[in-house]
């Protein structure tokens, strides 16, 4: 449906209607002050007559109006019950018209009764319709500003109340003389004080809710100024039954509701919403509290008072004092909600939002700004074993010791929890670290709660604003001294320093942390930068290739190729572990049906997390891997010491379902953890796998040559055979050859591998090894420590990016 326009043709009959309402008015006002100089009686009949006729018309208009509520479209609630109010105001004015053309016919008296009780009727049920007319604007003041004065309608009739005494006090009546003439006089002032305050009302609400623009504003305060010369008219044209002073009054009446009409029927004009304070709301009452005083101080020096100007100035005072009353405890509530807002209910210090506004404040003015953050470590305990009473009174205790300990002008919060903050600014922020280490001190001082000896301990992170011409954030600053206080928590407790170092590789721990988690949420993504390497395993006494280990790498956009030290635990913490096993699983069980398709299969050894042993869908992962055609004997699945102690018996169940579907298992690391005998008995291992640690001590030390060779037996006797890692030079491959070790691994042969540059080092070593009609020497193929390529391989096909400086990461 079209939207109502105001112009002649519009596209609801309704506009027609209130249009066609306000020409007839204007006719009929036209016609009367026309005839203003005859004293003939037909034309004045004659108006009267078009008078109720178009009141009769302009009513119904209004009520259908109201009935198929189309005063307003696509506007809210508010401005909804803004025209509603405002109809029936003008619905109101349009019946007081019949109302008083009725009773002056029923008054059937001479003149001046039958024009004295026609008038009074009009007028007063003109006055009838301003209180709608005013909680029209009130409501219309509400949708623009979303201020609700709940004192609104009681300013405005204290306003009403001191314009009637304000016109008594230049002519009253009197009611012991003429009774119609007291009533019509008073009724006339009635409506002269609703038609100041509904302008005035309108002019002010227009001004607060920036309604200046729009064509409605203009029309409503039109129809609102009427009351006014409604009431001069019969002073200025005449009284009596058909002068034409009362006629133009009904006419300036009719005029007003064809106004409010079209308003109605107005698109409303784009304008942005005004805020709006208190102060403007309360600027009426102060201004009838002002003037009524004054009018009461004139009255008492005045010789002949008028009691009536003095009750109604009088209720108007008290409204206007009851308006500032109700202001006065509003303020009051509202400094004790702002107070509340920024104060801890619990110790009664400054809570994380009036921190927040401090250190805002404080950075903002330029000075030296130091944040404290201090975590109280072992509350939770105490709050668990003795109950949330005893917790609440320790954070009681603990704030008040603080407060002891806060140089002047420092600012204590609780932010939260066990988690407090001091703010120093100025002189107090040099000292910061010195007043960080008198709070640790104060927090572990002992506590005697209930007959109970409590004592808890803080870790306090100190952070300070950098100097520079752009101001640090607040939240900045907070970021930081949470970070020094994570740092002196992981030291055990203690002051920490915020550190921009440490903080900086912390920040690209938790960047990688998100690259990584978008990475194997992407399976394109995973498949382009999830890499596995492959490093040869060798037989001892033929040094011939006998098997790879997966090693997972992350070829990392920005950052390049990472090695599993930058990224394993992120991998853990994230609980990615499943999605990156599984993806080495795919891809060793890929590379090893290329082999196997060669003619030169090898034994592939994948690592296992202890975190992946309790994962639900392992044996399903697994059961995927065996349904792609391979032999699971050449699969071994290395298992750390470490991923045994979590949970045994878990862990336990998942090896041995691993062994019966056929792959083999390793005990990595071994000799590193917590190693037990009796889970050696309790596994079906097939391989034991010596850590690093003991190669690189074996020359050195007869104790762990001990070992190894205590641990080869022990192996051997237990139907496993025994890989050491870490091998990376001929007199360790010797010694360990002699000490039983049956397998090796380590920079002595190679470096981790792509899969292509792996099958091109291995295909050149067995090419030598044949062509010698021995194993070919580990030093011809030893790799270099420093790059961890191989340096004696001239027809080598490792690609050159992987001879970056330095070693690359450890294994896993």
């Amino acid at each position: 449906m079209t939207q109502p326009r105001y112009a002649p043709g519009a596209g609801h009959w309704t506009t027609r209607a209130s249009i066609a309402g306000l020409v007839l008015s204007a006719v009929t006002l036209i016609a009367a002050l026309g005839a203003a100089g005859t004293a003939a009686e037909t034309p004045f009949v004659l108006a009267e007559s078009m008078n109720c006729l178009l009141a009769g018309f302009l009513a119904v208009v209004t009520v259908i109006l109201l009935l198929r509520r189309a005063g307003i479209r696509e506007t809210d609630g508010h401005e909804l019950q803004v025209w509603r109010y405002l109809l029936l105001g003008s619905l109101i004015l349009t019946v007081a018209v019949l109302a008083g053309q009725t009773a002056g016919l029923l008054a059937h008296g001479p003149y001046p009764a039958g024009v004295d009780l026609g008038w009074i009727v009009f007028t007063l049920g003109c006055v009838a319709a301003g209180p709608f007319f005013y909680l029209g604007l009130v409501r219309w003041k509400l949708a623009r500003t979303a201020l609700a004065d709940p004192n609104d309608l009681l300013n405005g009739i204290g306003a009403w109340l001191l314009v009637i005494a304000l016109a008594n006090t230049g002519h009253q009546p009197r009611l012991a003389g003429d009774a119609f003439t007291f009533w019509r006089t008073e009724s006339g002032y009635a409506l002269i004080g609703a038609g100041v305050v509904l302008l005035g009302s309108a002019a002010a609400i227009a001004g607060i809710s920036g309604l200046g623009s729009d064509v409605r504003a203009w029309l409503v305060g039109a129809a609102m100024a009427t009351p006014l010369p409604v009431a001069l008219a019969p002073l200025t044209l005449g009284e009596g039954r058909h002068a034409p002073g009362a006629i133009t009054a009904q006419g300036l009446i009719l005029v007003a509701a064809a106004l409010i009409g079209l308003a109605s029927q107005r698109p409303a004009t784009p304008t942005p919403a005004e805020p709006a304070t208190t102060e403007s709301t309360t600027a009426g009452a102060l201004t009838v509290l002002v003037v009524g005083v004054l009018m009461l101080i004139q009255q008492a020096l005045t010789k002949q008072p008028s009691h009536l100007v003095n009750v109604l100035t009088a209720i108007a005072v008290l409204g206007a004092c009851y308006r500032f009353v109700t202001v006065l405890r509003e303020l009051a509530v509202l400094a004790r909600a702002r107070h509340e807002a920024l104060t801890d209910e619990l110790t009664g210090t400054a809570n994380r939002r009036a921190m927040g506004l401090g250190v805002d404040r404080a950075l903002a003015l330029g000075v030296p700004v130091a944040l404290l953050l201090i975590d109280l470590d072992r509350f939770k305990i105490i709050n668990d074993r003795y109950g949330h009473s005893v917790g609440d009174r320790l954070l009681q205790d603990v704030s008040t010791s603080f407060r002891l300990h806060i140089p002047a002008g420092g600012l204590l919060a609780r932010l939260g929890g066990d988690e407090f903050a001091v703010m120093l600014s100025g002189a107090a922020a040099e000292a910061a670290e010195e007043t960080a280490h008198r709070l640790v001190e104060a927090g572990a001082t002992y506590r005697n709660l209930d007959g109970r000896a409590v004592q808890v301990h803080a870790s306090v992170g100190v952070a300070r604003n950098s100097p520079g011409p752009v101001p640090m954030a607040g939240l900045e600053l907070l970021r930081r001294a949470d970070v020094a206080m994570y740092r002196a928590k992981a030291s055990g407790g203690g002051v920490g320093l915020y550190d921009p170092v440490l903080d900086a590789a912390a920040q690209e721990e938790q960047d990688l942390a998100e690259d990584l988690q978008w990475v194997c949420s992407q399976p394109a993504a995973a498949t382009e930068e999830i890499r596995v390497f492959f490093q040869p395993q060798i037989r001892v006494h033929d040094q011939r290739v006998v098997g790879a280990e997966a090693l997972v790498r992350w070829q990392h956009p920005r950052h390049g190729l990472l090695g599993p030290a930058r990224f394993v635990d992120l991998v853990e913490t994230q609980g990615l572990m499943p999605v990156l096993t599984e993806r080495v699983l795919h891809e060793s069980v890929t590379q090893w049906q290329r082999w196997r398709e060669a003619g030169t299969p090898l034994r592939v050894s994948v690592n296992l997390s202890a975190g992946f042993l309790a994962e639900p869908r392992l044996l399903e992962i697994l059961d995927d891997v065996l349904a792609r055609d391979i032999d699971p004997a050449q699969f071994v699945m290395e298992i750390t010491e470490t991923g045994f102690m979590a949970d045994p018996q878990q862990a336990t169940s998942a090896i041995r379902a691993m062994a019966e579907r056929g792959f083999g298992i390793s005990i990595d690391d071994y000799g590193t953890g917590y190693s037990s005998l009796s889970y050696l008995n309790d596994i079906p291992a097939d391989e034991l796998k010596i850590d690093r640690i003991f190669t690189q001590r074996i020359l050195g030390d007869e104790r762990t040559a001990a070992i190894v060779a205590g641990t080869a037996q022990i192996a051997h006797r237990l139907g496993m055979r025994l890989l050491v890692e870490g091998v990376e030079d001929e007199a360790t491959l010797a010694a360990l050859g002699g000490l039983g070790c049956d397998e090796a691994q380590g920079f002595l042969w190679a470096p981790p591998l792509p899969a292509d540059a792996f099958v091109a080092w291995r295909d050149d070593y067995e090419t030598r090894s044949s062509g010698a009609g021995r194993p070919v020497s580990p030093g011809t193929q030893r790799a270099s420590r420093d790059t961890g390529a191989p340096v004696a391989s001239p027809s080598s096909a490792i690609p050159a990016w992987l001879t970056s400086p330095g070693r690359p990461a450890g294994r896993r």
